[in-house]
C-alpha cells in the first residue's frame, strides 16, 4: 500500500512506468473488491443455511416435546 501513496490517481501519469503501477495497483483494488463480495455473499450463504438449520432444530424439538404431552411456553 505504500505504492498507492506514493502515486496519485489525480494526476495523469506520463511516465510509462507510473502509468503501469497505476494501473496494477488499480487490478489489484478490483480483485481485493471481487474477493470481498464473493466473501460477503458466501458469510450470507452459511448465515442462511444455519438460520435454516437452528428453525428446523426448533421446530423438531417442538414436535417432540407436544408428542409427549408437554407445551412449550
Amino acid at each position: 500500500m505504500l505504492v498507492v501513496g506514493a502515486v496519485s490517481y489525480s494526476a495523469e501519469a506520463t511516465d510509462p512506468v507510473a502509468q503501469e503501477v497505476i494501473n496494477e495497483v488499480r487490478n489489484i483494488e478490483a480483485e481485493y473488491q471481487a474477493l470481498m463480495q464473493k466473501g460477503s455473499w458466501k458469510k450470507r450463504r452459511i448465515h442462511s443455511r444455519k438460520s435454516k438449520s437452528w428453525t428446523n432444530e426448533v421446530k423438531r424439538i417442538k414436535r417432540k416435546t407436544i408428542r409427549k404431552g408437554r407445551t412449550l411456553c
